[in-house]
């Protein structure tokens, strides 16, 4: 199993077990709980999301922090954009957060300063760009000239890719890979 697809399957355990000692803390408690144990066992891959999605609201888990998907994953046409929130949540949550938002302060004059609004506009580059271009290696690099951001994806690095925002722009478009078609 890839590394990606076991820090998936990771994290869609912890999801799941927070989901369960959170039941098991409300008014239904460990009837309810064990209740969710059985919905959720077995549970793996992305057919997980919708029932978590569904059991998180169930037992009012945003409030501690376990956010259910904005997007409703059974529908084929949200494929993409789920894809996109995902990827981005990703990447937010990786180094780009900590380099490019708070150490280098690129993200300021767009008024990002917490991981939920770099997630946000990384998201909106993946679903909105002014252009893409693809590199032989696999990355994707996503270009949003309007905010000055270039997004990277890179299924060979460990947090999925990075965001940033070029210095000087031009300059830095230019030494991209100019195909704008995948491989």
């Amino acid at each position: 199993m890839a590394a990606r697809e076991q820090q998936w399957d990771a994290t869609l355990s912890n999801t799941i077990g927070d989901l369960i000692a959170i039941a098991a803390a409300s008014a239904g408690g460990a009837a309810f709980a064990a209740g969710l144990e059985a919905t959720l066992a077995g549970c793996v891959g992305y057919g997980c999301v919708t029932a978590i999605a569904e059991l998180a609201t169930e037992v009012g888990a945003a409030e501690v922090g376990i956010v259910a998907p904005r997007i409703n994953p059974q529908s084929s046409l949200n494929g993409s954009r789920l894809n996109s929130q995902y990827a981005a949540e990703e990447i937010a949550s990786g180094h780009a957060f900590q380099k490019h938002v708070l150490e280098q302060g690129e993200f300021t004059g767009l008024g990002i300063r917490t991981r939920q609004q770099f997630s946000t506009h990384v998201e909106n580059v993946l679903e909105n760009p002014s252009s893409v271009r693809f590199a032989s290696d696999g990355r994707s690099f996503y270009l949003q000239e309007s905010t000055g951001t270039v997004v990277i994806r890179n299924p060979n690095a460990p947090d999925g890719g990075t965001a940033f925002q070029p210095q000087n722009w031009d300059d830095y478009i230019v030494t991209l890979p100019s195909r704008t078609i995948p491989y």
